[in-house]
């Protein structure tokens, strides 16, 4: 972000707007072509449990994600953000194992060690 010019001064609200736009026009056009329900059809059979499911995993999930993203971005090194967004699918595990109680199997933990030797090394490299 801070070699692009037309972001630079730009705000964290504004360019989360976009990040989440761009996100909701690909996954849509990802959807459609997979050949299942679309994901408006699959909607109308929700209840007020999976309307409150949806609407935290949107608002906190993915909304206020983007937006803390966006800001921190700004205000660390380089080496720090590679960091903490190499290991975002290992903080999602977490989560998962948590909050919801997923168990991992061999090939999560395979996932998990590959995630981090990954980061690992891209930390290394960049020196």
């Amino acid at each position: 972000m801070s070699r692009i010019r037309a972001v630079q001064d730009a705000g964290a609200l504004p360019l989360t707007t976009v990040q989440l736009g761009s996100a909701v026009v690909v996954f849509a056009l990802l959807s459609a072509a997979g050949g299942g329900p679309a994901p408006w059809t699959a909607a109308t059979d929700f209840g007020a449990r999976e309307w409150a499911g949806l609407l935290f995993l949107s608002a906190l999930c993915t909304v206020f994600a983007f937006f803390v993203q966006m800001w921190a971005v700004r205000r660390t090194s380089p080496s720090r953000v590679g960091l903490l967004l190499g290991t975002e699918p290992l903080w999602a595990a977490g989560a998962g194992i948590a909050l919801g109680g997923d168990r991992l199997g061999a090939l999560g933990l395979v996932g998990g060690a590959l995630v981090l030797a990954g980061t690992a090394w891209g930390r290394r490299a960049r020196g």
